[in-house]
């Protein structure tokens, strides 16, 4: 019971963490904050179904499955997202094939069920087929999160991806898919309703609990990681809090106008372009070999006085993503030689 109350209080706070920075974030970073409030809505209707009375089998049974696909893609689009952000047309590209995705799984669980009205609860006499289907499902999917996350983690220019964020990506719904398939596994193999009820509530609420608390650390990779050393310094237990590192101010001003010109905005086109004014700036930049050439990127722009939004322009991300991947590069400068 009280690992399914702190599921639920955690799911809302993971949720709220994303949610109040809603309008800052691109088209992928709002997809994270969909997962989030799926995932708080479908915690608690596991836990007014288990402890509080709410007997409503039929609907339980129906949005069970359709979260279930939803949140098992939405991990996909996230990363389709992110890896094709610069093309206008991918987002709704994306968000419609999403959708018919979902609609189409939840009318063939229909199909392979039998005229009960119920998918995966005994009283549906082929249920065990449809969780078979659902294992296939979750395999397909879980194995295409993995080739595009392998793929994104190469593309240039996904600063997102960088240091504890890709992380906190992969250990997040990697564990969301292995939960997933080991609850179905006990689905399939448990022909009792009763011992499979309190194997799903035993597997279900201790995974539920882990895979929030992933949620809850990914939410403040992504929008709170600046506050978060800020208030781990004021109460004594940080040694690192905001770093500090010496800037070049140049004679030569870098302004929005020029980044627009560059066909890609990464390291190596900006040292190929500017090389000529700011060569002391890219010579200090390149002493730091343990880098990434996205790091390095932004520790560049953090000779210039531009504004965010401009810089949040020219990349195509959020305000936000300008401002936590330039405190993540002054912490990591910090802990340099």
């Amino acid at each position: 019971m009280l690992f399914a109350h702190l599921t639920v209080f955690l799911s809302s706070i993971a949720f709220l963490l994303f949610a109040v920075r809603y309008k800052q974030q691109i088209m992928a970073e709002k997809m994270l904050t969909l997962f989030s409030l799926i995932y708080l809505l479908n915690t608690t209707m596991f836990l007014s179904y288990q402890y509080y009375g709410f007997d409503a089998k039929l609907l339980l049974d129906l949005s069970g499955v359709i979260t279930e696909l939803l949140t098992l893609t939405m991990p996909v689009a996230y990363l389709l997202l992110l890896g094709w952000q610069n093309k206008k047309w991918t987002n709704s590209v994306t968000l419609f094939t999403f959708l018919v995705f979902v609609a189409g799984g939840t009318l063939l669980h229909f199909y392979i069920a039998d005229d009960s009205g119920y998918l995966f609860y005994h009283e549906n006499t082929k249920a065990k087929y449809n969780v078979e289907f659902q294992i296939i499902i979750d395999l397909i999917i879980f194995i295409l999160f993995l080739l595009l996350f392998t793929r994104v983690l190469k593309q240039k220019n996904q600063e997102l991806f960088d240091g504890d964020f890709k992380t906190s990506i992969g250990i997040v719904f990697i564990g969301y898919y292995l939960q997933d398939l080991i609850v179905l596994g006990v689905m399939a193999y448990f022909t009792s309703d009763e011992m499979l009820n309190e194997m799903i509530f035993y597997f279900g609420n201790i995974l539920n609990f882990l895979i929030v608390l992933m949620l809850v650390y990914l939410s403040i990779q992504t929008n709170w990681l600046k506050e978060w050393h800020i208030i781990k310094k004021s109460i004594g237990k940080s040694k690192i809090g905001i770093p500090q590192f010496e800037i070049i101010t140049p004679s030569k001003p870098l302004v929005k106008s020029q980044l627009e010109k560059l066909q890609l905005i990464d390291y190596q086109n900006l040292k190929t372009e500017f090389i000529v004014h700011y060569q002391n700036i890219f010579e200090r930049i390149d002493q730091f070999e343990n880098l990434s050439k996205t790091e390095k990127m932004y520790l560049f722009f953090l000779h210039f006085e531009i504004p965010h939004k401009d810089l949040a322009d020219v990349l195509h991300v959020s305000n936000r993503t300008i401002e936590t991947n330039f405190y993540r590069v002054r912490k990591k400068i910090q802990k340099q030689p």
